[in-house]
């Protein structure tokens, strides 16, 4: 698909499999499992049994990015789509990010510099221990002490 080119895995594609439950669960009478195939002339699995964390998080944010087409979405939240991707690949999922953050509302949650430093606003969030108790806090970054965070994120400067 056109989403999962974008993302860099050419050839892999992503199937919703529905199975009608016999005993009624607390979530219905069917089960939605997300299978894909990852390579080309690979089988369908499921996503959590054949997806690396790299794969897992692009797949998520190709799902993601298909329903807000789809659903008329406000605001969306990428909670750690980065996880498991490297450098390289942080930079394509920046640039798709950047691309679905010129149409609605994006909050993205992420620990690689690439993603960061390409947001509008920026905030940090500080936990402190203080004896037994950890208080957190948020903080909107600008001008130099963005820049100083994202070069902390990206390795450049000790925490």
């Amino acid at each position: 698909s056109r989403l999962s080119f974008c993302l860099r895995m050419k050839g892999a594609e992503l199937k919703f499999h529905l199975r009608q439950e016999e005993i009624p669960r607390n979530y219905g009478t069917s089960r939605v499992t997300m299978i894909v195939k990852t390579n080309p002339g690979m089988e369908f699995m499921e996503i959590g049994k054949v997806a690396s964390g790299g794969e897992l998080s692009r797949f998520l944010l190709a799902l993601e990015s298909a329903l807000r087409e789809q659903l008329d979405l406000r605001t969306i939240v990428f909670d750690e789509v980065d996880s498991g991707v490297g450098q390289r690949l942080g930079a394509v999922v920046a640039d798709k990010l950047r691309e679905i953050s010129q149409e609605i509302q994006t909050i993205v949650i992420t620990h690689l510099p690439q993603i960061a430093q390409n947001a509008d606003k920026h905030f940090v969030v500080r936990k402190e221990q203080f004896g037994s108790n950890t208080i957190s806090s948020i903080e909107e970054l600008h001008g130099c002490s963005k820049e100083r965070e994202i070069e902390e994120m990206s390795g450049k400067i000790p925490d």
